[in-house]
């Protein structure tokens, strides 16, 4: 017999005591009906008791309510039957990987634990086949159809740690779909995880049931001492423009609250620190003041939690000046579209009737057009307005009288925080995106909203007329001029910038189009990069701060873990029912096969019912 959660056993003493306490402090009386006075002397003594603590009598009752209290704890405990486990199909073995794995519980991490789990499970196990596969913050399959133990032992000494939470679903689907397809005799899935992102694979599961195949997952480390991150971390200006604020948040991955010291160091040097509790899957978020920067610099912020668990985690930044953007109105009638343009107090503006030519416009960051624009246009950054030309990222446009948006796409830097639906455009000309360019705002006529991202140059086009229509006079026009501004000119608000995500390739923005760049990665490694016409692009699977140099270039940039969804995560839960779940020992695997705490509720109920009718059976002298 196994518990899954023998933790529950604790409330057990605790409610017995509680029940003894009742009995020896009420008595219970009996109603008889006597046939003489003579029977009164004893009732009158009982009566006439005056202390509360009575000796404990034997009553069938109160064993049965101690039995009941017993199989309550018993069923929240899980019990489960153990067997070693045969399995003779094909077995798809998956491996957590995700950043909690690092953490030491016991002097090793947890990715240390789960391999020597699975090595006993591997030898405890008859397969025909193995297929292994690493659930990082992407699923990867390893060994695809091994059929020797001895090549899946050698594949798990080349596990290791990403820098994200783990893809445990989508490891599940991909093991699901391969059982599936495959058609395997008797396929099983094996899981290893600390389970502390068992929230995100319920689903999973019980699509792998739904398809027939068994889910064994075997626990390892502590999930509920916790496991402190960094969630998030991001900068931005205040809206004067005279100080820097620094936002950090904290995830707490485990059940228990921690505690931490969050240091935040600039160029090295420490700035500030503090102490924070972050509650068990609770979330803590710090704001730092800092003064105004005049230079590039390297942010660094440094968790060290104090608790059981010595888990540290870092989020860097690049700090930049804050902007001065120069840009270039050209055309007439636009006196909406340079009010939205100045309320950005980044944004310094020239206006001009007509296209003052390549020459003249060279000095500036963009080039808005509204209502007119020339045919030809060199290369650059330019926001199209009721117009196009052939640098414009829509084709074969025509004109409506009146449109509305039919989709809105709020997840591009240009569309964050505004929606126009529910606005009617007149007198809008829509067209066909070119060139890899993307839609952003689609009606029933056309894409009215296009943008185009290259590798040195952006551009976008709104169809709508700023001379009519309310979308102009609304709030959110001068929200989405400003969003708009600061895409195309790639502020901090786009990754584009210098801060991006680990496991991506980064195309260095600048770089010289020939010659040899020199990146220097975190952990000192210097590779020679050669350069061409379609740009420099770096790999960047580790955390830390990147150097690329050559003659008349230098660029830094920041490199963090895949934390963007840590933020949303919900609380823990153990894989549903019907799933199987092992608890790794020394010497030997434990699968549970078939979980029993159904037949502790079934007692429960049975218990209940038997003292219903021990305290209302009818009582009397015989």
């Amino acid at each position: 017999m196994f518990f899954l959660r023998p933790g529950y056993f604790w409330f057990a003493p605790f409610a017995i005591a509680v029940l003894i306490a009742l009995y020896m402090l009420k008595l219970r009386r009996d109603k008889v009906v006597v046939p003489s006075l003579l029977f009164w002397s004893r009732i009158v003594q009982d009566e006439t008791a005056n202390t509360p603590l009575q000796r404990l009598r034997s009553n069938l009752l109160f064993l049965i309510q101690c039995l009941l209290i017993a199989a309550i704890v018993i069923a929240a405990a899980q019990p489960s039957f153990l067997s070693t486990s045969q399995s003779s199909g094909m077995v798809y073995l998956i491996v957590d990987t995700g950043l909690t794995m690092e953490t030491s519980d016991r002097g090793e991490t947890r990715l240390q634990e789960a391999i020597q789990a699975t090595e006993r499970s591997l030898y405890s196990m008859h397969p025909r086949t193995i297929e292994l596969i690493s659930a990082g913050s992407q699923a990867t399959i390893v060994t695809p159809l091994v059929h020797h133990t001895s090549r899946i032992m050698a594949a798990l000494q080349t596990l290791r740690c990403d820098d994200g939470f783990p893809d445990i679903a989508g490891a599940i689907n991909l093991a699901t779909d391969l059982a599936t397809t495959e058609r395997n005799d008797n396929p099983t899935i094996e899981l290893v995880t600390d389970g502390c992102w068992a929230a995100r694979f319920p689903q999973a599961l019980r699509g792998a049931a739904k398809a027939q195949v068994p889910v064994r997952v075997i626990t390892v480390g502590n999930r509920h001492s916790g496991a402190l991150m960094l969630s998030a971390c991001n900068y931005a200006y205040t809206p004067q423009g005279n100080g820097l604020q620094v936002f950090a948040s904290v995830h707490n991955a485990g059940t228990m609250p921690m505690n931490a010291v969050e240091s935040l160091r600039l160029d090295g040097v420490l700035i500030d620190a503090r102490s924070i509790r972050v509650n068990g899957n609770g979330n803590s978020t710090q704001v730092y003041q800092l003064p105004i920067v005049r230079a590039r610099h390297k942010l660094e912020i440094t968790l060290n939690p104090s608790g059981d668990l010595p888990v540290a985690s870092r989020a860097r930044l690049i700090v930049q000046p804050p902007p001065t953007r120069k840009v270039l109105l050209v055309g007439t009638g636009t006196e909406y579209l340079r009010a939205a343009l100045l309320s950005d107090p980044t944004v310094r503006l020239w206006s001009a009737p007509q296209y003052p030519g390549k020459a003249a416009s060279q000095g500036f960051d963009l080039i808005v057009f509204c209502n007119t624009a020339p045919a030809s246009l060199p290369r650059g950054n330019y926001l199209f307005i009721h117009c196009t030309s052939n640098q414009s990222p829509v084709r074969s446009t025509h004109k409506v009288t009146r449109t509305a948006v039919e989709s809105w796409e709020r997840r591009h830097p240009a569309m964050r925080y505004v929606n126009a639906h529910g606005f009617v455009f007149p007198n809008s000309i829509l067209g066909i995106p070119v060139n890899s360019a993307t839609d952003l705002a689609k009606t029933v006529d056309g894409d009215l909203i296009v943008a185009r991202r290259g590798i040195r140059h952006r551009q976008l086009f709104c169809g709508f007329s700023v001379n009519s229509g309310a979308f102009v006079v609304s709030v959110g026009f001068p929200i989405f001029v400003s969003n708009a501004v600061r895409w195309l000119t790639k502020d901090c608000i786009d990754v584009a910038i210098a801060n991006y995500e680990a496991g991506k390739a980064i195309v260095l923005p600048n770089a010289p189009a020939k010659g040899v760049v020199q990146v220097t990665y975190p952990d000192r490694r210097v590779e020679n990069v050669n350069a061409n016409s379609v740009g420099v692009s770096v790999v960047c699977n580790e955390a830390g701060f990147y150097t690329a140099s050559a003659a008349n270039y230098h660029w830094t940039w920041a490199i963090n873990p895949k934390y963007s969804d840590i933020a949303s995560l919900g609380a823990h839960r153990v894989p549903g029912v019907g799933h199987e779940e092992v608890k790794a020992k020394p010497g030997k695997v434990n699968v549970v096969h078939r979980p029993v705490w159904r037949f502790a509720v079934l007692l429960v109920l049975g218990l209940l019912c038997l003292e219903w009718w021990v305290y209302y059976r009818p009582v009397g002298l015989k």
